[in-house]
Order: structure tokens, then sequence, then C-alpha cells
């Protein structure tokens, strides 16, 4: 809106308290019961009258901008205006994101902005600016009172605004004069109720606008519409939907494409629960297998809002010959793909009820946990599911940051069974804490709020909100000191530039900063390290690249039985060490050996690795279809367990670990590991003959660790296995899966039962067994006689053991 001054003092149609009381009462008329003040001086005429008007639910935020991320919450909750009232200058300019949120997710909001009169605009009057037009196309702009030559005049231009804050912000700038205190004007409550039925106050539907007039009113509805291209390829994407209402409407929209895939959004709203046996993951799918193997949907329907784009939805758009969008909200979203017909919500009517909500699958299931990974760092995605769970089991609302953590999100869960709230109109991460509080206020709930560093740090001001009576959010934040999603563009390549511009380190300490504003009780911080998220993301992609391939594992098998246990050996070992155990197994169970330092070519030198070896065991077992499975893992294979079971589509039913570490604590720990490993794989590089590999050995069993397994039977034998061995494999496996190269693997991130076995001579891991067990209720088994090597030293007592586990856990 273009505005000229009037560089005269004129005088006002209104009195103060007039302008005030007609704004509050047109606030009321269109459902908005919530008014959220900033203190200030050039607003008090307004302040002081809403404050005593007990239609209105009131909160002071004294911040603007954290008070534009309150009513953004509670507008995008409720699914009813909010009101923001503040004084004059730049405390109005500090509301722009929340209303360019506002505007383009189509949030209902009315900004209510006082400022000083006309007469003193451009006149260098202090904290004067020009305010009209302050949000440009992002409000509905009322004009300003001189403009018009009467009250009458005046209400009725407010009176035709306001019916568009259904669909967005809309501004009202009120000029006052000093006085600004209270005054007694007689019969101004009695003028504005005359004004106002002397307006036009019919409230007519809003347009619903089409930017680009893809749709036509000459065209059948979306039903009819949808019921014509039923029988096509197609698939589904469901957005965002802001009420049950429109839930429900989708669902039967749905119905009429039964038998289509559909990916349901993470923020489409809680009542959106297909099974998710009938869903699919798009990205996941993609993510995990070749693209010449999957089908592409010739159309492709978009249901609702927005939705959190993945490079295979865009793909997938892309490659659609047809696109159409069904939307309840008034603008149709350009994809990459031109939209070839929109189409407004269709009215009850015209529905169907829906069939149940099942749909067939036209792709077959992926691995969600490569996915995942892929995402980032597997701390705060572990992190990020704890949160989910806890709002399931507590019945909790889920507010999610923009960036990684609705990502993470995303790909964990197919039903989340929660409602969830995210800014996602222009995916600001600046005003996530205040509009978690504003959700929080609206629904009367407890909400979890997960974010990372960097919008905890944009928003910290807004700590002081969750101290306000009726907002109950719990913060988790994800710190790993860095931009995560950064390392995810191909900017992260660009050396010389990436760390410092766009990593953006924020150095801070979460918990002094919640501490200062008396919420520490409120925030919980997941500390990961930026190399670490790093190094996921690798793994990560590893991970897919060797799942994608056909991978060989040798491995011995042993009896027959219906249900699997799969035995993996140590450093040292082979396949052989477990032959005894598993003969005593074999006739109630198939015993399953791998050899995990067999040669493979797609194993060769440094892609033999933790991620690498879990692919080949997750291979192992689809090529043999099976499904269910315990593991027993010794020393290094117990490592291995660990970190195969994180991964893992298909988890185990138990695992039973001997002797396994769980993983060093600090970087510097690690490094000093590696370096002691690389010595030892300096002396395997040196032995050439089956000789000078036995002698390693009799050297390396000396270790007080192995006690005295040198004096068991068949230690001579065992000897002679070693000495036939690849000593280059061997130093490879210290160099790529030894203690130092894997990551901390707690069992209480562990999804199956898991129960430990130690020699009570092998004092270290009697210690460290004792700390799993005091930490995560691990139970915890003791050989009284036996070092290191428990299933060597005391096999009656592993088996035992082995029989116990098995018992408890398939008998139930």
């Amino acid at each position: 809106m273009n505005y000229t001054p009037h560089n005269a003092r004129t005088p006002s149609l209104m009195s103060n308290t007039e302008k005030a009381l007609l704004v509050l009462e047109l606030l009321y008329r269109h459902n908005c019961r919530m008014l959220v003040i900033s203190p200030g001086s050039r607003s008090t005429p307004l302040t002081v009258l809403a404050a005593r008007d007990a239609r209105f639910e009131k909160v002071v935020v004294h911040d603007e901008r954290a008070a534009g991320g309150f009513a953004l919450g509670y507008a995008r909750a409720a699914g009813k205006p909010a009101a923001l009232i503040c004084t004059s200058g730049s405390a109005a300019a500090n509301y722009f994101p929340a209303i360019v949120e506002a505007s383009t997710d189509e949030i209902p909001m009315v900004v209510v902005t006082a400022d000083r009169p006309a007469y003193l605009h451009g006149t260098g009057a202090n904290q004067t600016m020009y305010q009209y037009g302050l949000y440009g196309e992002y409000v509905v702009d009322a004009k300003a009172e001189g403009e018009f030559a009467s009250p009458q005049q005046y209400a009725q231009h407010l009176v035709s605004i306001l019916p568009n804050v259904m669909y967005g912000p809309v501004h009202i700038n009120l000029e006052f004069e000093k006085p600004l205190e209270p005054q007694n004007v007689p019969g101004a409550t009695d003028r504005i109720q005359m004004l106002l039925q002397r307006c036009d106050c019919t409230e007519h539907d809003v347009d619903w606008v089409y930017k680009r007039g893809w749709y036509s009113s000459k065209e059948p509805g979306a039903i009819p519409f949808l019921k014509s291209i039923q029988n096509e390829n197609g698939a589904v994407i469901v957005g965002r939907l802001a009420s049950k209402e429109q839930v429900e409407i989708a669902s039967s929209i749905l119905s009429t494409l039964s038998g289509w895939p559909i990916h349901i959004d993470v923020t489409a709203h809680e009542a959106m629960h297909v099974d998710a046996e009938w869903q699919i993951r798009w990205d996941a799918w993609l993510a995990t297998h070749s693209r010449h193997s999957f089908e592409f949907p010739r159309t492709v329907v978009h249901i609702g809002g927005k939705f959190v784009e993945c490079e295979a939805t865009r793909e997938i758009l892309s490659q659609a010959e047809t696109c159409i969008h069904i939307t309840p909200f008034r603008s149709v979203i350009q994809h990459q793909t031109k939209i070839h017909r929109a189409f407004k919500f269709p009215h009850s009517h015209e529905l169907d009820p829906p069939d149940g909500m099942r749909y067939s699958r036209s792709v077959e299931p992926y691995l969600v946990n490569d996915v995942v990974a892929a995402a980032g760092s597997q701390a705060e995605i572990v992190a990020v599911h704890k949160s989910i769970k806890q709002c399931r089991s507590d019945n909790r609302a889920l507010w999610l940051a923009s960036s990684m953590t609705i990502r993470y999100a995303q790909a964990l869960e197919r039903s989340l069974h929660s409602r969830v709230f995210a800014n996602r109109g222009v995916s600001g991460i600046d005003i996530t804490i205040a509009s978690a509080c504003g959700a929080s206020f609206a629904t009367k709930t407890t909400v979890n709020c997960v974010l990372g560093d960097m919008a905890f740090l944009h928003d910290c001001n807004s700590l002081s909100l969750l101290r306000l009576p009726g907002v109950d959010v719990h913060l988790s934040v994800l710190n790993n000191d860095v931009g995560g999603i950064f390392h995810r563009l191909p900017i992260a390549s660009e050396h010389d530039v990436f760390e410092k511009y766009f990593l953006t380190p924020t150095n801070i300490d979460v918990n002094a900063i919640a501490a200062a504003f008396g919420v520490a009780d409120r925030v919980q911080e997941h500390k990961t390290r930026a190399d670490e998220s790093l190094a996921d993301m690798q793994v990560a992609r590893d991970f897919n690249r060797f799942t994608r391939e056909a991978l060989d594992i040798p491995f011995e098998i042993v009896g027959s039985g219906p249900k699997h246990i799969v035995f993996l050996h140590g450093f040292a070992g082979c396949p052989q060490d477990w032959l005894d155990i598993a003969r005593r197994l074999g006739q109630e169970y198939t015993c399953i050996i791998p050899d995990l330092h067999a040669p493979s070519e797609q194993m060769a030198g440094d892609n033999r690795s933790f991620v690498s070896l879990s692919a080949s065991l997750s291979q192992l077992l689809h090529n043999r279809r099976i499904e269910t499975y315990g593991v027993v893992g010794y020393s290094m294979g117990g490592r291995i367990a660990r970190y195969w079971q994180r991964v893992a589509s298909q988890k185990a039913d138990w695992m039973l670990l001997e002797s396994s570490h769980p993983g060093l604590s600090s970087h510097q720990e690690r490094l000093q590991r590696i370096e002691a490993d690389e010595r030892i794989a300096r002396k395997l590089d040196l032995c050439t003959t089956a000789a000078e590999l036995k002698s390693f050995f009799e050297a390396w069993y000396a270790n007080s660790l192995f006690g005295a397994l040198s004096n068991q039977p068949g230690f001579n034998n065992m000897l002679q296995q070693r000495s036939q061995q690849d000593a280059s494999l061997l130093a490879a496996s210290l160099r790529t899966v030894g203690l130092g190269h894997q990551p901390q693997l707690s069992l209480s991130e562990t999804q199956c039962y898991v129960e430990l076995v130690v020699g009570r001579l092998d004092t270290k891991f009697v210690r460290i067994a004792q700390q799993e067990h005091q930490e995560h209720g691990v139970v915890v088994h003791v050989a009284e006689n036996a070092s290191h090597n428990v299933h060597s030293e005391d096999p009656d007592y592993f088996v035992e053991n082995i029989m116990n586990i098995v018992e408890s856990v398939w008998s139930e």
C-alpha cells in the first residue's frame, strides 16, 4: 500500500477510546478470543480496554517477536484467530516472521499496531515510522482512518476486510493521540454499537483464489474427476491438514482412490491414521533401491497443503504425467511440475463414506532405518524417537522445528498417533519455542517441542514463556553445535568456505541458558558432535550403497530347527570357533555362523566396516527369508551385533553378548585406541607365513585379558586354526571395526532383549557389564572360572545361558 502522510494536523474521526472499542468488538464478532499483548506506551488506549474486557483471554509477552510466535502457535493449534497488540515503531517490525509464516500457511491472525498520528510521520518524531503497508502483500491491510470521510465509512471498511482473517493475517494500524491514558468518553460504547448496526455485516464467503488460473468452475468437481481416473497408475501425497473436518474430507477422497499407494506427511492432522502397512515412503524406498526398478506413478494427487519435501517426492512429481491438487486452502501449491488441475475440497454431500482406509502398495517394504540414518546423527534420531514415544504414551502434542528435526520425524514414523505442529509456511526456525507455547496454551495440553541448537538460539528469549500459566512445553534440544542440514547440501564440498560461513557453530550452553530463564526442568539437551553427525551421514550413504548391491558373506550352517541363531566370532576368530556350541543346539535350532573375515570384492580395504558387515548380515537373512532370529556375539562380534541391531530393519528377538564393549566415551580415547590398533595391525602386516602368524597369536593370548585360556584343552588346535588365517584381513579388521572406530552403542537404544556374559577373571569386562546393568537394567551372567573367552573356557555354562534366554523370549 502506498501511503502519503498528511503533513498537517487534522482532527481524528474518533477518540482513542472509540477506536479501541470498535476493534475489540470486531475481534469478538470474528471469533477472536485470544489477545497477545506486548507492553508499550502508544498502545495504552487499546491495552487498557482489552485488559478490562472479560470476553477475551489475555497473555502478556514482552518480546514482540516471541509474541508473534505465540499468537501463530495458538491460532495454528486452535484453528481460530489470535490478535496481536503492540506499540508503535520497531515493535511492529518484530511481528514480521510470524506474519510471513501465517500468511504463507493461511493461519488466522489479526495484527493491531498502535501508531502516532499521521501528521507526525516523516517529521523525525520519536519511535515513528510508516506502519501502513509495513507487511506488504503478506497481510490484508486496513486503510488509514484519515482516508475516510466519516466514522461510519471507516467502520464499514474494517467490517469488510476482517472476514479475510480466516485465510491469513489482517493488519489494523490505529493512530492514537495524546493523552493516551484512559479517558471517560460518555456514550462511546453505544456509538460503536450504532455504527456497527448501520454497517453491512453480512459475512460472505471469501473468494477461493487461484493465482495462476488452473481451476475452472465449469469442470466437474473433485470427486467425479477422481472416479474417472481411479484405475490409472497413480499415487497420493497428503500434506498439511488443519482440522478434523479437513481430515474427514481427505479420508473420503482417499477412499475414492482405494488401491493407490499413499504418502502421508508428518504435518497431517492427528486423525489421519492410515494403517502403516498400507503406506509407503518414497524417500526410503528410492534411497535403498535402484530407480530403474521403480515404476513411477503416471498420476499424482496432492491432497491438502505443503508437505516436507525430499529428493524422492520431488522426483515423483517431476516424473508424473498428471498432477492434481485438491486443497482446502485458498492457493494452489506450485510443484516443480505444473499442476494440471486444481480443485477445492468437495462439499459433504459429494462425499462417499470412507471404506476403512486401506490401501494397497505398489512397492515392496523398505529398510526405514537406513533412511533414518541417512538423515543425520544417530544420537539425534534416537532423541526424536524418544520424544515421539513420550507423546504417544502421555497423550502429548508434538511441535517439530524446521530443518533436520522434522525430517527425522518424517523418516521415523509413518503414523505418529499424536497431534503434530510445525511452522512449514516458510520453514523458518526463528520463533519455534514461542509457537510451541502458543499451541500448548490453545490446546490445554503438554507439548513436546523438538528443535536444534540453532532454533534454540534464535528463539531463546521465548524461554520466558515456559513460565506462563497455561503453558506446558518441554524442549528437547538437539545440540551438535553446527547447522546440521547444511551437510546435506552440495556446498559441503567447498571446504574453504563451508566451515566458517555455513556450519554456523553456536558454542552455547543450553542448560546454562535454560537455568538463567528459570526453566531448567523444562529443557533437555541431547549433545552430539559435528564430526559424529558427519560420520553418521557417511555411514548411511555407505549402508544404502551396500544394501543396493548383492553382498555375499560365507557362512557355516548347523542344524535345521525352525528358528535361527546367528553367531558372530571375535577379532582373532573364525566360524569354527562356534561349531561345538552350535552342534549342541542344532537339534532344535538352525545355527548360522558367518565368516566376518572372509575376503569379498565389495568389502575390500576400507569398505570392510561396521556398516558393510551389518549390510552383509541383513542381506544374508533376507536371502534365506529369515524373520525370527537371535544373535550371539563375542568380543568384536558382539560389538558388530550392537551396531547391526541399531541399523537393521528386521530386528533380532534377542541378543546374548559375550565380553562386548559398548564403545569408548571420548574422541580422544578413540584416537588413542586407533593408534594402538594400528601398531598391532603393522605387526600383522609383517606376518607372511603361518609360523609368523602363530607366533603373533602366542603373544596375543599371553595377554592377561585371556586369563588361563592357553591351559584349556584344545588351545593348541585353536592356535593352529588361527595361524592358517589371512593376516592382511585381520589387520583390515583392526583398521575398520576396531574399538576406536566404533560409536558408542548404548543398550538403552537397542530394541531387542539383551543379556551379557562375562568371565569373573576378566575384571575389565566385569566392570563394564556391571555398569551397563546399573544404567540399563540388563541381566549379567558371570562365569566364575573363566576370563575373556567364556564360550571356550566354560561351554556348558555358555550353552545353559543360551537355552535360558531362548526359552524365556521364544516361549512367550
